[in-house]
């Protein structure tokens, strides 16, 4: 309702003052997946068309997704609405109101921070960000004076993470979108600072544990648990010459399931030091994870892993051509990851690109629910 209500203010402003913009994109993707025991090919389809207008200050912005996606763990169709917003905006800063999206720290592969909105798998891993996250209802006002900023978010959500692919799952149920029963409400707020050249940031967010945990219901289907989560989180930005150093730490305390199903807490700290390089053009970025959770999902115990990343792209032929390879190992077991990326902007209607991903990781990892996976493909990008 409230959708289809900012849509209806969309057109009236565009007919009355005559902003409106119109843009629609088509993604194609065919993949192989050679290692998958069955239906190692598969692929996507997304289109996407938004609308927006501006008057006076503000702006509306409605868009909706639908997608076709054949892959060795899920496949099916989507219709999705992404964005339903209004937006005011002055020298204060901005507010906005309606189904977003908000991105906190950064999740080159790592996601300590950006955890307001809920991802779908397996695109939070293949995909850009923007795709993999699920827009959420929600007021988000961002404030800025001088060299303080902050930034207040209410609302409420139903959705949660789609499915690790490896999770086991205790009934039937469409992973690819699961919601809660009932919508929970949630609220977070962010703090930041600029200490000479420190740029520092403090989060907190409450909302419910968009992590999937089940148990089997007397009718044979899934009950979802609609159980809370509290992250405490700090980052920081400190350019040292030619390079930047970057930080991010995270106290969480959720509640989840153990082995039997019965609710218990859980508790993760994890931090995240990492540094950018920009010689010539390239940009790379090591990086280091530690992550201790005191009680992980299904009674696995404690658990710590180590990770070292590197993430090497580049920009070429007048910034056409970007190439793009992020490598992960783990420092206490036998994961890896590598992905490779090149993607060709023909003009500004079409970009091509090609990828592939070998994976080699023990079961139960953080990528261990994607073991011996090797991807490759190909991808066509029309946008207007």
């Amino acid at each position: 309702m409230l959708a289809r209500l900012l849509l209806l203010l969309a057109l009236a402003w565009s007919a009355s003052v005559g902003a409106l913009e119109l843009d629609a994109q088509l993604r194609l993707s065919a993949d192989d997946y050679p290692d998958a025991p069955s239906n190692g090919a598969g692929g996507r389809v997304l289109a996407g068309a938004g609308l927006k207008a501006d008057w006076r200050g503000a702006a509306v912005r409605v868009a909706a997704t639908a997608r076709r996606t054949s892959t060795p763990w899920q496949s099916g169709d989507l219709a999705d609405l992404r964005d339903a917003h209004l937006t005011w905006a002055g020298d204060w800063g901005s507010f906005r109101f309606g189904h977003q999206q908000v991105a906190w720290g950064r999740a080159d592969l790592f996601r300590l921070l950006d955890i307001v909105n809920p991802w779908r798998f397996p695109d939070a891993l293949f995909d850009d960000l923007a795709d993999a996250r699920e827009p959420i209802w929600m007021a988000n006002l961002e404030l800025a004076r001088g060299l303080l900023d902050g930034q207040l978010l209410v609302g409420v959500n139903d959705r949660l993470d789609g499915l690790d692919p490896g999770f086991p799952t205790p009934g039937p149920l469409d992973w690819s979108q699961p919601r809660l029963e009932h919508p929970e409400p949630f609220g977070g707020v962010k703090v930041g600072a600029f200490l000479g050249d420190l740029a520092l940031n403090l989060y907190y967010l409450n909302q419910a544990n968009l992590t999937p945990v089940a148990q089997q219901s007397p009718q044979g289907g899934v009950d979802l648990f609609e159980r809370r989560r509290r992250m405490f989180g700090i980052s920081a930005d400190w350019p040292i010459g030619p390079a930047v150093l970057r930080m991010e730490a995270v106290d969480a305390d959720s509640e989840t399931v153990d082995a039997r199903l019965s609710p218990v807490d859980q508790r993760a700290r994890q931090l995240l030091i990492g540094m950018d390089f920009q010689p010539r053009g390239w940009l790379i970025s090591p990086q280091f994870y530690l992550e201790n959770q005191n009680q992980t999902a299904y009674g696995l115990g404690d658990n710590t892993r180590r990770f070292g990343s590197l993430l090497v792209s580049r920009r070429l032929f007048q910034d056409q051509l970007e190439v793009r390879a992020l490598g992960a190992t783990a420092l206490n077991g036998d994961e890896q990851w590598l992905s490779l990326r090149l993607g060709y902007t023909v003009n500004d209607h079409l970009e091509l690109r090609a990828h592939g991903d070998w994976f080699d990781a023990y079961p139960g990892g953080l990528l261990g629910t994607f073991a011996d996976l090797t991807r490759v493909g190909v991808e066509t990008v029309i946008r207007y």
